[in-house]
């Protein structure tokens, strides 16, 4: 049987393995010059909305390297192992 919240469970197993492999992959790359590990990619998402009694402007940005995607796959598995 499955247990309740594992969504929740593999979302937060999947934002640390970005987290963890964001900062090791800059570690790397700054101290090791790797190129391919240091190139990161910038995703830039700016909603905003005005309704007459609520307004919202967000400014969300995320950087994303190769060992950041390393690490949400490997947040993945380990949340579905555990």
């Amino acid at each position: 049987m499955r247990k309740s919240g594992g969504g929740w469970r593999t979302f937060w197993f999947m934002l640390a393995g970005l987290l963890i492999g964001s900062m090791v992959g800059d570690i790397l790359g700054s101290n090791f010059h790797t190129p391919y590990v240091d190139a990161s990619t910038l995703i830039h998402w700016h909603p905003a909305g005005n309704f007459s009694v609520f307004k919202y402007d967000l400014n969300l940005q995320v950087r994303l390297n190769l060992l950041g995607l390393l690490g949400v796959g490997v947040g993945y598995w380990l949340s579905r192992k555990l």
